[in-house]
């Protein structure tokens, strides 16, 4: 029986039951620049960038690709 509680905390533990189930919260990457699960206009969030230097509407459909994110970081020269 403690397995079994055990193993059902680890599987629970990855699940947020909070969150919106709106396509801006049910992406992981999308989710961490969302300031609050509370809508900030009707169909929007406030996202905040990465750097904290802006913050602005996003639709809460919206998506962020990691990919187009990704290659544009990693072509950057420093």
């Amino acid at each position: 029986m403690l397995i079994h509680m055990m193993l059902l905390m680890v599987i629970m533990g990855g699940c947020d039951v909070n969150v919106p189930d709106t396509r801006a919260f049910q992406d992981e990457f999308t989710r961490e620049f969302m300031q609050s699960t509370a809508e900030t206009e009707e169909g929007y969030y406030t996202f905040e960038s990465g750097t904290g230097g802006y913050t602005m509407l996003f639709p809460v459909e919206g998506q962020i690709e990691t990919a187009h994110i990704t290659t544009k970081m990693m072509s950057k020269k420093f």
